[in-house]
């Protein structure tokens, strides 16, 4: 995948490939490196709507 196709959401996480994990930079939450797209905009648009809409 090219840069270009990348969404901003992944902006708001950092992946941990040490514990695999991908952690919200945020709030505590971890995912496991699974994580799609739709369940990260999800989880930023419900849980952080500021970050979402600026």
């Amino acid at each position: 995948m090219s840069e270009d196709n990348v969404h901003g959401v992944w902006n708001f996480f950092l992946n941990d490939k040490e514990n695999n994990k991908t952690k919200c930079q945020l709030c505590p939450k971890e995912y496991n490196n699974s994580l799609n797209e739709s369940t990260a905009k999800n989880h930023i648009s419900q849980k952080h709507p500021q970050a979402w809409n600026t």
